[in-house]
């Protein structure tokens, strides 16, 4: 078994579970909460971002702050509620600290 077996079962079930709903309503396994792997949850988030905030060819892209709120709107339903307030405790914190460069 190779040394990096673990680390690439843990990123396959990340991706294959990115689109599960924190209330269970996502797919492909209809998971809820904690039984949605840790990465999985915060690809998800990670991928809505990025999404929001990028020019598509459906919709223009969101303002990092819209996106945030849209991510907020959506945390302990789409999302998981605790990931979604750490990552926006986390760029607060870099805001201000960006303020005071």
């Amino acid at each position: 078994m190779n040394a990096y077996s673990g680390v690439y079962k843990k990123l396959q079930e990340a991706v294959h579970h990115h689109h599960e709903s924190f209330d269970g309503g996502g797919y492909p396994d209809g998971l809820r909460g904690d039984k949605i792997p840790l990465w999985a949850r915060i690809m998800a988030i990670t991928d809505a971002y990025v999404n929001m905030t990028s020019e598509r060819s459906y919709a223009a892209a969101k303002t990092s702050e819209q996106a945030l709120e849209e991510l907020e709107k959506m945390s302990g339903t789409r999302y998981d509620g605790m990931l979604v307030r750490i990552l926006l405790r986390a760029l607060k914190a870099e805001r201000a600290s960006n303020w005071g460069a």
